[in-house]
C-alpha cells in the first residue's frame, strides 16, 4: 500500500513534533514518554530522525506548545495534552517572547537562510544571539544591520533578563559546546542554531 505519510524522508523538527502532538496525542506524559512515542510514530510512518544529537526537537514543541497555552507542563514534569479540538499556532503577533526582566537576549536571522535550511532538511541555520538593555531589541538590531541586507532579519526569540550580558555568553558558552560557532561570521555572535533549541537551552540554564 502506497504510504501517504505526510512528512516521509523528512527529518523530525520542531514544526513536525507540534503536528504530530497535536494531531496524534493526549494525556499526560514525560518528556522522555512523548520524545519516545512522537519518534516511533515518525520513524515507523518513513520519517527520519533529527539531523542533530545534541538537540530534541520533541522538548522544543512541547515547549513552544505550552508557551502558546496549548499544552500545560505539571510541577512533577509531565505535559497534559487535551483532548478534542485544540487552537493553532498563531505565530503572527511578533516574537515568541519569554523569561522576565528589563532587559534582553535576542535571536535574530535573516528568513532566507531558514528557507534554504527547510530546503535542505536542515533544523539548523545562521542565527545571531546579542543582548540589548531596556528591552528593545528592535532598534538594537535596526542599528546593526542598517540598509546593507536585501531583506529585513526577524527576531525569532527574545529572552527577557536583568542580567543580559552573562545570560548571553552561557548561551554562547553551551552553542560553542555544541561546536555551532561560525568562526567565519563578522563578529562573535553568529551560530548554526534556531530559535527553539536556543530557547530549550535557556530553559536548562535557569
Amino acid at each position: 500500500m502506497q504510504n501517504t505519510y505526510e512528512f516521509q524522508g523528512q527529518p523530525l523538527t520542531p514544526r513536525i513534533a507540534k503536528r504530530l502532538i497535536l494531531e496524534h496525542f493526549e494525556g499526560e506524559r514525560t518528556l522522555q514518554e512523548f520524545t519516545r512515542l512522537v519518534n516511533e510514530f515518525h520513524l515507523d510512518r518513513g520519517g527520519l530522525e533529527c539531523d542533530s544529537d545534541t538537540y530534541n526537537p520533541v522538548a522544543s514543541a512541547l515547549q513552544e506548545l505550552t508557551n502558546a497555552g496549548i499544552t500545560e507542563r505539571l510541577d512533577d514534569g509531565h505535559y497534559r495534552i487535551p483532548s478534542g479540538p485544540r487552537p493553532l499556532l498563531d505565530d503572527s503577533n511578533g516574537p515568541r517572547t519569554t523569561g522576565e526582566g528589563d532587559d534582553c537576549v535576542y535571536v535574530y536571522y535573516y528568513p532566507a537562510y531558514q528557507r534554504l535550511a527547510e530546503y535542505e532538511n536542515n533544523p539548523f541555520w545562521p542565527c545571531k544571539i546579542g543582548h540589548t538593555v531596556q528591552y528593545n531589541p528592535n532598534n538594537r538590531i535596526i542599528s546593526q544591520v542598517g540598509t546593507a541586507m536585501p531583506e529585513e532579519p526577524e527576531i525569532g526569540l527574545i529572552i527577557k533578563t536583568d542580567n543580559p550580558s552573562d545570560l548571553e555568553q552561557r548561551i554562547h558558552n553551551m552553542l560553542k559546546e555544541f561546536n555551532r560557532h561560525i568562526e567565519n561570521a563578522p563578529g562573535t555572535e553568529w551560530f548554526l542554531t534556531n530559535p527553539n533549541q536556543v530557547e530549550e537551552i535557556y530553559n536548562n540554564l535557569r
